[in-house]
This record gives C-alpha cells, sequence and structure tokens, in this order.
C-alpha cells in the first residue's frame, strides 16, 4: 500500500457521499481495512438518506459492515467459500 493511500486511511475524519451507487461507495470498505494498518479513531460518513430506510446511507453502511465481518472472518478461517 502507498504511504499517500495510508496517510488518507488513517487521518481521514470524514467522508462525504453525493448518492449511494456502488461506484461512490465500494471503496468505503478500504477505510475499515485501515483499521488493520493502525487506525484507532471512527470517521463519519455523511450521504444522502431515503423514504424508505432501508434505501438510506444508514442500511447502506450497515450493510458493509456485515460485509467487512464476513471478509474478516473468511480470511481469519482460511476457508474456501464456493459461490
Amino acid at each position: 500500500m502507498s504511504g499517500h493511500l495510508m496517510c488518507i486511511l488513517l487521518w481521514c475524519m470524514q467522508v462525504f457521499l453525493t448518492h449511494l451507487h456502488s461506484d461512490h461507495i465500494a471503496d468505503l470498505a478500504t477505510f475499515y481495512a485501515g483499521a488493520m494498518f493502525g487506525r484507532t479513531e471512527p470517521w463519519e460518513v455523511w450521504g444522502p438518506s431515503s423514504e424508505q430506510p432501508q434505501l438510506g446511507l444508514n442500511a447502506s453502511i450497515a450493510g458493509l459492515r456485515q460485509v467487512c465481518i464476513y471478509i474478516c472472518m473468511r480470511h481469519a478461517s482460511q476457508e474456501t467459500f464456493l459461490v
């Protein structure tokens, strides 16, 4: 990982999203990965909500957390999963 990216992962405190399309939120997992490289402070994510809660920012971040937990557990177990 480059030094510049490492600095961003460790020092960025806020992320602002204009909308929740995958091309805008997919890299948020990289911020979670930043914890593996010494990040200790939480970061804030700002973005749009929705009239339907399951389509808003909170639901998107909750889903992202679940994916990151799955990836960490899978990596820790070193098992092979078929999809």
